[in-house]
């Protein structure tokens, strides 16, 4: 290899050096305040990118962030894990029809802060579920009826993370799936099911209803009478002493009742708790 020599003059050598130096004290100058900003940006960057939220000191032990896990028939589910780093106790919470997640973002939080770890999860073909099936108005039946292995999955899942999943929370067609899901499985304690119909597209809780054996907390309004009448059907299928049953006089349909009877939230938890 060729080698160039440079012929370069003392002076300029000199102011070379003189330059260099104060680069270099500049750069020590400001280092330390360029550097903590730069940390910041990056924790502030971290945190949108995995969904969580950074909480005060004293609420450490209270955390949000956007999982996802996969169906045994391939759908990809996204959720919200509201952590509670005291407990172990968990509820997996199943939305209505064209909503999405977010309509339980108060009540979880609500159950985060008094001694749960709460999982608002999308079902298929709703919120961000939606890449195999993209959109919920495109699918049957037996679509819906498959929305069973969403809360399955959504199980799983936190039980892999050394959870206890023992509740669901299902409204209007999520009512119905956490009592199919309920019924099937051995783990399940506790269901809440908001306004379930006998039938929501295909899925039927008539014939699953006598075969729920632990509590269930039925909720509906008397301005929803298909629900309200098939709370009534379906507590006296399941002859269970230990259910609940709250029928309002109004307040609508799903988890609409949350907003619309505030103090509902409080109940149900008061409830899961007992």
């Amino acid at each position: 290899m060729r080698h160039v020599k440079l012929n370069v003059g003392f002076p300029v050598v000199v102011s070379l050096l003189a330059l260099l130096a104060m680069v270099f004290l500049s750069a020590c100058i400001q280092t330390p305040a360029s550097q903590d900003v730069q940390d910041q940006d990056v924790q502030d960057h971290g945190a949108a990118a995995s969904g969580e939220i950074n909480y005060t000191k004293q609420n450490r032990k209270l955390g949000e962030q956007v999982v996802n896990f996969v169906t045994t028939d391939g759908v990809a589910i996204f959720g919200t894990l509201y952590s509670n780093s005291d407990t172990n106790r968990s509820v997996v919470l199943v939305h209505m029809l064209s909503s999405d997640r977010k309509a339980y973002e108060d009540f979880a939080r609500q159950l985060q802060q008094q001694g749960f770890n709460a999982l608002s999860i999308d079902m298929r073909g709703h919120g961000q579920s939606t890449m195999q099936i993209r959109s919920w108005q495109i699918m049957g039946p037996p679509d819906f009826q498959n929305s069973v292995r969403d809360i399955e999955a959504a199980v799983q899942y936190l039980e892999n993370q050394g959870m206890q999943p023992d509740a669901l929370v299902g409204a209007s067609i999520g009512a119905n799936l956490a009592l199919i899901y309920g019924a099937i499985s051995q783990g399940t304690k506790k269901i809440v099911l908001l306004s379930p119909g006998i039938d929501y597209r295909g899925v039927n809780i008539g014939p699953v209803a006598p075969e729920y054996k632990s509590a269930a907390f039925l909720i509906a309004a008397f301005d929803d009478e298909y629900s309200a009448s098939t709370v009534q059907t379906i507590d006296n299928a399941m002859k269970n002493q230990d259910n609940k049953i709250r029928i309002f006089e109004s307040g609508g349909h799903g988890t609409n009742l949350l907003t619309t009877q505030p103090g509902v939230k409080q109940e149900i938890i008061d409830w899961l708790k007992t």
